[in-house]
């Protein structure tokens, strides 16, 4: 044999071990890369869980208000309009504690750190989303977009602070409710609270604890376990606030806890709990526009 033919005989063999080699190391890349893309895709996934948890917590995950009017009230009065729609809200002669009460879910005296103009400078505010869905935001996502307004206008930077307190507990009474549940998107979300009386058309249960805690002056918190809203039609006679045992034999009119329980089917049950307290960490007196 000769040596031409022994080189040629035995490249072929030269040859398919470099590939095997080749396929080899091919495979070990590729396996390689397939390990550091699975730990990537963990990692974005983690990280993309993390933002939006954060996110969702400050409101920019949620609709936001595309147009937001702020305007100095002058005209002296005492009197508040709050009006919330399918679109947005409406507010005059308000404080920026009232809105902060909103867009929390805290009742005054329960927000701490607060500036004094932040109490007695009063506002017009007109906040609308341009967008054509006719779907309500709900509650939640309702305060977020407030949440996130007021610090895109106003700087508020805040947290919740527990401790312990005497509450209520809003309950269905024995009776049951007497309020009519509505579609809330057939409806304005109107709200209307005066001293004695609060009216609403689309009312949660939520937002009517809470408003429930200003007239008691203590936190009360919704046990009825009713989802839908409702129209509410409350008045009550403002000194009468106290419970029922506390109340004057010759009162004539009702007290809250008792209208509560004639007009709307719910009661009032004393309670112990965690009070919830807003502090503000920071706030800047916002320039209307």
């Amino acid at each position: 044999m000769t040596l031409w033919s022994v080189m040629h005989t035995h490249r072929p063999r030269a040859e398919n071990s470099r590939q095997i080699n080749e396929r080899l190391r091919f495979r070990v890349r590729c396996g390689l890369l397939r390990i550091a893309m699975v730990l990537a895709i963990l990692a974005i996934g983690s990280s993309g869980w993390t933002q939006m948890n954060d996110s969702s917590t400050n409101g920019t995950t949620q609709p936001a208000y595309d147009v937001v009017s702020i305007k100095t009230n002058k005209s002296g009065g005492s009197s508040m309009n709050f009006v919330t729609r399918v679109n947005g809200f409406t507010a005059e002669n308000v404080s920026v504690e009232v809105l902060l009460i909103n867009a929390y879910d805290i009742r005054d005296g329960k927000i701490l750190q607060l500036p004094d103009w932040a109490h007695t400078a009063r506002y017009d505010v007109i906040a609308k989303v341009l967008s054509d869905s006719t779907a309500r935001p709900s509650s939640q996502q309702e305060r977020l977009m407030m949440q996130q307004m007021l610090a895109i206008k106003f700087g508020i930077k805040a947290h919740y602070e527990m401790r312990d307190g005497s509450v209520f507990d809003l309950l269905v009474g024995k009776s049951g409710i007497k309020m009519k549940e509505v579609n809330s998107d057939s409806l304005p979300g109107g709200l209307v609270r005066n001293r004695g009386m609060i009216q609403g058309e689309t009312m949660s249960m939520s937002s009517l604890a809470s408003e429930l805690s200003f007239a008691v002056e203590r936190d009360v918190v919704d046990q009825t376990g009713l989802t839908g809203r409702y129209q509410v039609h409350l008045e009550w006679t403002p000194d009468g606030s106290a419970p029922p045992e506390e109340t004057a034999s010759n009162n004539n009119a009702p007290s809250l806890y008792t209208a509560l329980q004639e007009q709307l089917g719910l009661k009032l049950v004393p309670g112990k709990g965690k009070v919830k307290f807003l502090i503000i960490d920071n706030i800047i007196k916002p320039e209307p526009n």
